[in-house]
């Protein structure tokens, strides 16, 4: 199963992947490096109590529930995170069943801070 967490680790989008009660079970490198992270204060904590709660967010709370209850993936989901170790982030984020033995969630996200920032610009410019 070693060969499990070096797939994990080479993908270069952050995600997390959750157990059906929403624990963290795995953080990938990506998400520990662009939320400036120790995965050990993360994995084995509730989504929404792990990183200071800033995934305590309403509509991802919503969502998150469709997906344990109901199977019901969703993608594009956007999101505003931050932390006291990492600056505010602007996320698309997706989640989906993995199908399998354990019937884990995987949560995806993209992080589009630096094309939010650049679309903020051009259109202050264009103004």
């Amino acid at each position: 199963m070693a060969y499990v967490n070096t797939i994990i680790d080479t993908e270069r989008d952050p995600f997390l992947i959750l157990d059906r009660k929403l624990t963290v079970v795995m953080v990938n490198d990506s998400y520990c490096k662009l939320f400036h992270a120790d995965r050990r204060n993360i994995e084995g904590k509730n989504l929404y109590e792990a990183e200071s709660g800033q995934w305590n967010i309403p509509i991802l709370r919503a969502k998150l529930s469709r997906v344990v209850e109901d199977g019901v993936s969703f993608t594009g989901l956007e999101v505003s995170v931050g932390t006291a170790t990492s600056p505010r982030k602007a996320l698309f984020m997706n989640a989906r069943d993995i199908y399998g033995e354990q019937n884990m969630i995987l949560l995806a996200m993209d992080d589009v801070s630096e094309l939010m920032t650049f679309a903020d610009s051009v259109s202050k410019r264009l103004l």
